[in-house]
């Protein structure tokens, strides 16, 4: 459930700015 949740919170983000992505990227390394 947990990788499926971050591939699927991970989606919108792809679509969003590069910024919006790297912030995004440094939350979830710092969850895991």
């Amino acid at each position: 459930k947990t990788l499926v949740s971050v591939a699927a919170a991970l989606i919108p983000f792809l679509e969003n700015d590069d910024a919006n992505r790297a912030l995004m990227g440094s939350n979830m390394q710092r969850q895991a």
